[in-house]
């Protein structure tokens, strides 16, 4: 439940995340992950929206005033730094807040500018909730004012006429401060090698885990990893870097040798306990992404050139496969608008090249 506080150990308390009441069309509060370790007290993330700010602070009431307190934001997104000013309100005589990129302050730009590398590939506007009409309607907005002043522009005047209704969010951006490379480091865990950085005397080792960052809390065994199984991450083509199929395979490494005896996932409400859970999910993303490469694969010999609209309609004459009919019922992630916006982030994965025009680009199998 939204705001509810797991203790996972006697220094080691979650914050649930979930829906925020009465804010469609945001991504749903991220869970955040408060550790004491002496005097150093750590909060991984903040979540958005009123509830969790309230369960973070009470809980920092809880707990105590320590001599020194770290923000750190595993990611850009929005959904786990909306409560970042709580910094302002920490008792302590030492405070740090941290993240990897810069914050973006500016979320409707951010997202308007994303959309914009989304539609070379698909359409965004034919998702929009409704019915075909509102579709239409959009749509053609979109290309009136895109006539005057560019399609980049057109979409960064919708997003932020949509944008006003957002609640105010504070991500903090002022006070944070960037982990610096010349500072990261090797770190070995469970026969895995990550870069990274140490913060306090090992309390928390921050891992560099694709587009995000991950944490392991070496005295707990625990590693909190922000949307692990999230099967369709990334979703984002501009984000497309090593395929989280790497990760999920330290993930089985790690688990296997004993050194996690907890995983927090980040966007999710569960926290997986037993050794044999984590392995039997881990194994299971692992052959479904595989099946349904392989089932795209196909398609692609076969009938090379196809759009990512014309793939989706292909793939659900597969639904008796198990593998693809998983990833057609799984619900979409939050922050995602659509199958086709999942489907062009892992053909780019898959190494497809592209041809064609803006929004129907057709995609084609090298080799």
């Amino acid at each position: 439940m939204l705001g509810e506080v797991h203790q996972l150990a006697s220094q080691l308390w979650m914050i649930e995340g979930g829906f925020v009441e009465g804010q469609p069309g945001l991504p749903e509060a991220a869970n955040a992950l408060l550790f004491q370790a002496g005097d150093r007290l750590y909060l991984l993330d903040s979540g958005m929206g009123e509830t969790m700010r309230a369960a973070i602070e009470e809980q920092l009431m809880t707990i105590g005033r320590p001599h020194d307190f770290t923000l750190l934001n595993t990611g850009q997104g929005i959904s786990g730094n909306g409560n970042n000013d709580i910094i302002h309100n920490v008792l302590a005589d030492q405070k740090n807040h941290l993240t990897q990129d810069r914050l973006e302050a500016d979320q409707a730009q951010a997202l308007s500018a994303r959309l914009y590398v989304l539609s070379r590939y698909v359409d965004p506007f034919r998702a929009v909730d409704g019915n075909g009409l509102r579709q239409f309607g959009l749509r053609a907005m979109r290309e009136v004012l895109a006539a005057f002043i560019g399609q980049r522009k057109a979409l960064r005047w919708m997003v932020g006429l949509a944008a006003r209704h957002w609640p105010q969010m504070d991500e903090s951006a002022d006070t944070a401060a960037l982990l610096l490379p010349e500072d990261r480091e090797t770190l070995e865990i469970g026969g895995t090698t990550w870069q990274g950085w140490r913060l306090g005397e090992d309390d928390v080792w921050v891992l560099q885990a694709g587009q995000g960052l991950w944490c392991y809390l070496p005295a707990e065994q625990v590693l909190f990893a922000p949307d692990w199984r999230d099967a369709f991450s990334p979703v984002w083509p501009e984000m497309q870097q090593k395929s989280p199929t790497v990760l999920w395979e330290k993930l089985e490494q790690m688990t296997r040798e004993g050194v996690i005896s907890r995983l927090v996932d980040g966007a999710h409400a569960e926290v997986i306990r037993e050794r044999g859970m984590i392995l039997q999910m881990v194994e299971q993303l692992l052959s479904r992404r595989q099946g349904l490469q392989q089932a795209l694969g196909a398609i692609l010999h076969r009938e090379p050139g196809m759009t990512a609209r014309q793939l989706s309609r292909r793939l659900r004459k597969l639904r008796h496969r198990p593998a693809v009919a998983w990833y057609l019922d799984e619900p979409l992630p939050a922050d995602m608008i659509c199958f086709e916006q999942f489907l062009v982030s892992l053909l780019l994965e898959m190494g497809c090249t592209t041809r064609g025009i803006w929004r129907h680009k057709k995609f084609f199998i090298n080799g």
